[in-house]
Formats: C-alpha cells, sequence, structure tokens
C-alpha cells in the first residue's frame, strides 16, 4: 500500500469514526454541557472543522470553515455558548476532511510548511499525521461526553 493510500485509510477512518459517534445524539444533546469544564460535542466538531481547514491551508488547500468558526472553535474556547446548528458544523468538517484526503492524495508529503505549529510538524506528511492524532484526542473527548449523556459506548 502506497504512503497515499494509508494516509486516505487513516482520515477516512478518523473521520468515520468520529461520524459514528453522532448515532443516537439527539440535537439539544450536541450543545449539553454534561460537567463543569467540559465543550459540548458540538464544539468538539467544529473545532476539529476549524483545525482540519486551517491545516490544510497551510498545504495550499482552499477549503475555509465559515468566519464565526474562528471564535467559537478556535484554542481556549469551548463550553456552553451560542453554537451554530449541528447541520452546519458537520457540514465543515466533512468539507475540512474533503480538502485533507485531496492533499493527502496529490500533495508531495516532504515539502516544508512554515506554520505556527513548526513544533507538532514541518512537512506536508507530518501535516497530514498530527490531524490524525488531533482527530483522535478529539474522539476521546466525544465518546467520554456520549458516556456522561447516558449513551451506549462504541467501541469495546
Amino acid at each position: 500500500m502506497s504512503q497515499r493510500e494509508s494516509m486516505r485509510q487513516q482520515l477516512e477512518g478518523s473521520h468515520g469514526t468520529l461520524a459514528a459517534c453522532l448515532e443516537g445524539v439527539s440535537g439539544d444533546e450536541m450543545t449539553r454541557v454534561p460537567a463543569a469544564g467540559l465543550s459540548p460535542i458540538t464544539w468538539q466538531f467544529g473545532h476539529i472543522a476549524l483545525v482540519d481547514a486551517m491545516l490544510g491551508q497551510f498545504a495550499g488547500g482552499r477549503f475555509a470553515v465559515p468566519k464565526e468558526f474562528s471564535e467559537l472553535f478556535n484554542f481556549g474556547t469551548g463550553g456552553p455558548a451560542r453554537y451554530p446548528g449541528f447541520g452546519e458544523v458537520k457540514e465543515a468538517f466533512d468539507g475540512a476532511h474533503q480538502a485533507l484526503v485531496q492533499i493527502a492524495l496529490e500533495a508531495d508529503y516532504e515539502t516544508s510548511l512554515d506554520t505556527p505549529l513548526k513544533k507538532y510538524f514541518g512537512t506536508v506528511g507530518g501535516m497530514l499525521t498530527f490531524t490524525c492524532f488531533h482527530r483522535g484526542w478529539h474522539l476521546g473527548k466525544v465518546t467520554t461526553l456520549r458516556t456522561l449523556l447516558g449513551k451506549a459506548r462504541l467501541f469495546g
């Protein structure tokens, strides 16, 4: 299997696994904060969309999330807030994902990137790997939120 195909599989797998976490969660539950200090499922998906789009842009991707996402879903935000409807968040999550898949299939993985996140990665290939790690981090948060909302465990 080529590096491109392997990365495509990792991106598709992390995207699909996150999407599976939405099963059985109502619109109201998407924005619920089940314990102090946590950010709801909507925030998790909006944050991933924002970061995926930003990372993709570093590598030449052209997908952009709605402007208000930066204020709502950036690092250091979260908790209870007036979030957009989950349909809009999911659309951005899916769009940013598709842009990253396109990069994974076409970009030169050795191309250097000069980003504010250079302590985490320095190349397109490193950025794509970091993306999968970042999604996995938030997958853990979403599955914990599901548990706190009384939803069935999806894994294990």
